[in-house]
């Protein structure tokens, strides 16, 4: 059974302070993949997101993620 591709929306991580970051996950395993923007709208704008389902945060993911797109 192949892994659930999905990518993870950060807001002010560590790495990319005052950035918004897009990551790719196979499943939970994080890849070397990601995208830094400067806005939300460059993130909505991002072809890898286009069409996928929008999962926003829950409250026990780390305060870093916005949500998930699947």
């Amino acid at each position: 059974m192949a892994a659930l591709i999905n990518y993870t929306l950060y807001f002010n991580p560590k790495d990319f302070p005052e950035k918004y970051v897009i990551r790719k996950f196979y499943g939970e395993d994080s890849t070397s993949e990601y995208y830094v923007f400067d806005s939300i709208e460059e993130v909505n704008k991002h072809p890898s997101v286009i069409n996928m389902y929008w999962i926003p945060r829950m409250q026990e993911d780390e305060a870093q993620i916005v949500g998930v797109w699947i």
